[in-house]
């Protein structure tokens, strides 16, 4: 899956981080597959709990760019830090998104963005199929929810959508990028 995504989804990638400028936190940096995309490497804060991960992402780090071994659920960071918070592929395996989000709201500079690249929940047959094969795949695939309605719960928590499309759809399963803020005032 690993090369599939990194192949399929790069187009999308490099559409949503090329154009960001101002302090980023990437949540979920994975082996630094977006770093090649952001302009300013020294504007960027990159973090992931799983040291591997780290170990993969930091030998491809470019000069500038922080990376740091931490959840987003215990980030150790002053608020109102970041411009913009980068999210792919990532929401589906935080354990409580809500808390997730709050933490975003206090990293957020007022008029912050999040940017988005995560799978969803499909609908119909494939969404039925995420919710029954859910259980057994988040064991195996690092706490993986195949049934998080991602943008529904972003919104819920205060965050207002931007842009959404879907930018491929993969067995049934959704890849949407997506773009939220708050809602100012």
């Amino acid at each position: 899956m690993r090369g599939f995504e990194k192949v399929a989804l790069r187009e999308a990638r490099r559409t949503m981080l090329s154009s960001l400028e101002g302090r980023i936190l990437e949540v979920g940096c994975g082996t630094g597959v977006n770093f090649e995309w952001y302009r300013d490497p020294s504007m960027i804060t990159a973090i992931d709990p799983d040291k591997d991960m780290l170990k993969v992402a930091r030998s491809v780090c470019p000069a500038g760019l922080r990376v740091e071994p931490w959840g987003l659920e215990d980030i150790p960071l002053e608020g109102y830090s970041f411009d913009h918070i980068v999210c792919t592929l990532v929401l589906c395996s935080v354990r409580d998104p809500g808390e997730a989000f709050e933490t975003m709201k206090r990293l957020l500079k007022p008029g912050g963005t999040v940017h988005l690249l995560e799978h969803v929940k499909g609908v119909g047959l494939p969404g039925r199929l995420h919710e029954l094969c859910t259980p057994l795949w988040s064991k195996v695939a690092g706490g993986c929810h195949l049934n998080r309605n991602t943008l529904g719960l972003l919104e819920e928590s205060g965050f207002h959508i931007t842009e959404s499309s879907t930018v491929l759809t993969f067995i049934g399963t959704p890849f949407v990028m997506a773009t939220a803020r708050l809602p100012q005032g």
